[in-house]
């Protein structure tokens, strides 16, 4: 997790996409696969443009669904909006330059490895309830929770996030912190071997 620090700027990112810093900027970070929902995130894009013209949107990471979201990306005319960024190794510097991160996947979630990493970078937080992330995400305390397969909920906790930044902040505050003290890998290797030594213990 040291890689993902707070502190890193997303400017030299935005400046790849020619963005200003007015325009908002949601993403979504990770393999591109059915249930992931890359088809829900696409569904929830013209629902969030209709309210903010300005917002654009990335689509970071490869997977055997690559070719098929950037077919629709250009087949419902969003080429424009979207960028397709394919495989990254700077995702820090991506998740520094997002205004939202979301996570749309409709199942087979424990705790994927870009949710404690937004944490971390203090990056806004929309996800769906699958799997571990209606704890993960505190019930809605450390970001905002949607119901999986909705377009226009994923939509307007977006919306939300865009247009409530304090209320943002706050949640973002509370994830880094629930990060700090739960989720390095300090953190869990601790837990781990207090695991190991409370069998020791039981066992002599």
């Amino acid at each position: 997790m040291h890689r993902f620090d707070c502190n890193i700027p997303g400017d030299t990112f935005r400046r790849e996409l020619n963005l200003d810093g007015d325009r908002p900027l949601i993403g979504k970070i990770g393999v591109i696969r059915g249930w992931k929902g890359h088809d829900c995130f696409l569904e929830a894009i013209p629902l969030v443009l209709r309210k903010i013209p300005a917002a654009r949107f990335v689509i970071a990471g490869a997977g055997p669904g690559f070719d098929e979201i950037r077919q629709k990306v250009k087949t419902r005319g969003l080429e424009l909006t979207v960028a397709m960024l394919g495989h990254r190794e700077d995702v820090p510097q991506i998740l520094a330059a997002l205004d939202v991160m979301a996570l749309a996947s409709t199942a087979g979630e424990g705790t994927p490895q870009v949710i404690p990493q937004a944490f971390a970078m203090k990056t806004p937080v929309v996800a769906t309830r699958a799997g571990e992330m209606p704890v993960v995400l505190g019930e809605g305390e450390r970001g905002i929770l949607v119901q999986m397969n909705d377009a226009p909920g994923l939509a307007q906790g977006i919306l939300d996030t865009l247009e409530n930044p304090g209320a943002a902040r706050e949640r973002s505050e509370k994830a880094y912190q629930y990060c700090r003290d739960n989720l390095t890998v300090e953190t869990m290797m601790d837990k781990t071997i207090a695991v190991y030594a409370d069998v020791l213990k039981s066992r002599s």
